[in-house]
C-alpha cells in the first residue's frame, strides 16, 4: 500500500513537473537564451528600386509561458499595417524574458 502510494507521488510530480515546464520562446540567432534576449536579425532584402525613404509596418506574435499565444506577426500582415505593397526588406526582432513571455514582430520596408 505504502508502494502505490510513493508510486502515485511520484507519478504527479513528474506530470507537474511537465506541465510547469512549458515556457514561451522566441527563437533567434543566439539560441534559447538563460535570462533575457533581445535581438534583431534580417529575413529577407529585395533591390533598392525606388529611391526614398520607404514605409514600413510591423506585425507581432506573442506568448506567455507556452500555454498562451495571440497575434500574427506574417509578412502580409505587416506589411498591411504599412500599407506596403512592393517590400524591399523584412527584418524580425525578438524578445524572450525567462521562458514567460516572448514576443516576435516582423517588421517590414517598401512603398
Amino acid at each position: 500500500m505504502k508502494r502505490a502510494a510513493v508510486v502515485f507521488m511520484l507519478a504527479g510530480f513528474a506530470v507537474a513537473c511537465l506541465m510547469a515546464s512549458g515556457c514561451a520562446f522566441a527563437y533567434g540567432p543566439s539560441g534559447l537564451p538563460a535570462v533575457i534576449s533581445v535581438t534583431t536579425t534580417p529575413v529577407a532584402a529585395g533591390p533598392d528600386q525606388e529611391p526614398g525613404t520607404p514605409r514600413t509596418g510591423q506585425a507581432t506574435a506573442i506568448n506567455v509561458l507556452g500555454l498562451i499565444s495571440f497575434g500574427n506577426a506574417s509578412i502580409r500582415a505587416a506589411a498591411n499595417d504599412g500599407g506596403i505593397t512592393k517590400i524591399k526588406s523584412v527584418d524580425a526582432h525578438t524578445t524572450n524574458i525567462l521562458g514567460i513571455y516572448a514576443s516576435y514582430t516582423t517588421e517590414v520596408a517598401g512603398n
